[in-house]
């Protein structure tokens, strides 16, 4: 399952090739396999630009530290992970 939210539509600006429309979507997939939001996009004829990982399960990326480097989870966090491992089991 995916639910799709438009977060902003930009006006078509002409450029070297051709007019382009761009729009800002958020999706959230339940479970994702390598490269899907891509494909997806591409299987109705739309280009992905860019892609922003925003949240791992119920844990927000906001306060991940940067590439390569790592932080210990918090209780809480540890919390929502075991919750939602077992919501998701049934």
């Amino acid at each position: 399952p995916c639910r799709i939210n438009v977060l902003e539509k930009i006006a078509p600006t002409k450029g070297e090739r051709g007019i382009r429309s761009l729009t800002r979507l958020e999706v959230e997939l339940k479970e994702g396999k390598n490269q899907q939001i891509r494909k997806m996009f591409s299987s109705i004829g739309n280009r992905v630009a860019r892609l922003i990982r925003v949240a791992i399960g119920p844990l927000k990326l906001e306060s991940v530290p940067m590439l390569g480097e790592a932080r210990e989870l918090t209780d809480e966090e540890i919390n929502r992970l075991g919750m939602s491992c077992v919501n998701s089991n049934g």
